[in-house]
């Protein structure tokens, strides 16, 4: 039970990567599978490397080939380091990461996040709030804006208005509905 929690989590953490387009940490990620790190650290790793790419791409929008040669140090020391390794891995990938106040000041001014950044993130806040064995599985949940992207006549919002265009696109403005719901 607690291996099958271990691998679910660690395919939660994979999947989240993919969503997250992190193909330039995939090093790290390889080296951790080749030097047979236990999986609770594999986990811990996973999510580091998703708050990196988290943080770094979806709302700094930096660009992460500079990563490469960072990556790959990291990669050849957990490589050979293996479980040992983890804990230095994961100082230098948070190092990497664009600062607190970076991150707050970007994340506030965010607008029109691509839906599945969106709904990735809607999803991380919903199950933060569930308990373990209500989690949302990502597959069964849609996103959906509250003030629709095509106002209506009878709403009385002009759709060019920039002050309308600006609302639709926040994070505020989209909520997740499940699919049987939507």
């Amino acid at each position: 039970s607690e291996n099958n929690s271990r691998d679910r989590k660690t395919r939660e953490k994979l999947n989240c990567l993919v969503v997250l387009s992190a193909e330039r940490i995939r090093p790290i990620i390889l080296a951790a599978l080749l030097s047979n790190v236990s999986k609770p650290k594999l986990v811990y790793l996973l999510e580091t490397l998703e708050a990196l790419q988290f943080r770094r791409s979806a709302i700094c929008h930096q660009d992460n080939k500079i990563l490469e040669n960072a990556v790959q140090r990291i990669a050849e020391k957990l490589l050979v380091q293996g479980n040992d390794g983890v804990e230095h891995a994961v100082i230098a990938i948070r190092e990497l990461s664009p600062s607190d106040t970076l991150f707050q000041k970007m994340f506030e001014e965010k607008s029109h996040l691509p839906p599945a950044i969106a709904r990735y993130l809607l999803l991380k806040i919903e199950n933060h709030i569930r308990s373990e064995r209500r989690q949302l599985p990502v597959g069964q949940a849609t996103l959906e804006h509250i003030l629709t992207q095509k106002p209506l006549q009878h709403w009385r919002k002009d759709p060019k208005d920039p002050g309308v265009r600006e609302s639709i696109g926040r994070i505020g403005n989209l909520t997740l509905l499940r699919q049987q719901d939507n």
